[in-house]
């Protein structure tokens, strides 16, 4: 993230992602919650998301910090993801 880049708005990431996790895991749906968090992983990095339930102290956060901190966003291909809920 560059200092040139500027803050484009914030998505309601509903129950698709929260901060630090995804929602809930269904291995049926693998593939396609795969593909969601990605996608909204794509919108810039200054982003503003706002998960659909708040868990903790933090109620939203830049899609750049929470690919930073969220595992579940830190495995690049489907089977690194699954693994990480077995």
């Amino acid at each position: 993230m560059t200092d040139s880049e500027e803050r484009l708005g914030f998505s309601s990431a509903r129950d698709t992602l929260f901060i630090d996790m995804i929602g809930r895991f269904e291995r049926a749906y693998s593939e396609s919650i795969f593909k969601s968090i990605h996608a909204i992983m794509k919108l810039p990095g200054l982003t503003l998301m706002y998960p659909g339930h708040d868990y903790g102290d933090v109620s939203s956060r830049t899609l750049w910090e929470e690919g930073q901190a969220n595992p579940s966003l830190m495995a690049r291909d489907l089977r690194s993801f699954v693994s990480l809920f077995s």
